[in-house]
């Protein structure tokens, strides 16, 4: 576990840092949460405008490209991207951003997308027990979308 993180560091950063990359830098901060509550903002997007601005600066073909092994299985990072992000979001995109660069994001900054609806919820009858612990705000919100944020179900 530790061995693919810091794989993933090392080429988040070459993708970041690289040649071509811009020298700005990665500066993701969450969502200010609604203040009534403590909860982020349900329609909220997901990517801070400073990553969402970094992201669209860097190379997508180049991180789409890179090698990986996923539970015995190697494919390229745009394959792997798509299937993870299809399981967890649904979709294989987020806001349009490349599979590739949005499931680095996610992955390499995890902790600033707790607040953020990336869990898809398929499933009606499932989506009905997990709404009763949601507050009023998510409720009506995840019932329609399927996307909670997994911070809403937090012991407050």
């Amino acid at each position: 576990m530790r061995i693919r993180a810091i794989t993933c560091v090392a080429v988040w950063a070459m993708i970041a840092f690289g040649p071509d990359a811009s020298s700005t830098s990665a500066a993701t901060t969450s969502t200010p949460a609604s203040a009534a509550a403590g909860l982020p903002a349900a329609n909220a997007p997901i990517f801070d405008p400073k990553a969402r601005d970094f992201l669209e600066r860097l190379d997508a073909d180049a991180a789409s490209l890179i090698a990986v092994k996923f539970h015995g299985r190697w494919s390229i990072m745009d394959t792997l991207a798509r299937e993870q992000l299809q399981q967890m979001y649904g979709r294989q995109t987020i806001e349009g951003l490349q599979p590739a660069l949005a499931y680095l994001e996610i992955y390499g900054n995890a902790g600033q997308y707790l607040d953020k609806p990336l869990i898809y919820v398929k499933d009606a009858n499932l989506r009905q027990v997990l709404a009763q612990a949601l507050p009023d705000g998510w409720r009506e919100r995840f019932m329609a979308s399927g996307w909670p944020a997994a911070s809403v179900f937090r012991k407050r």
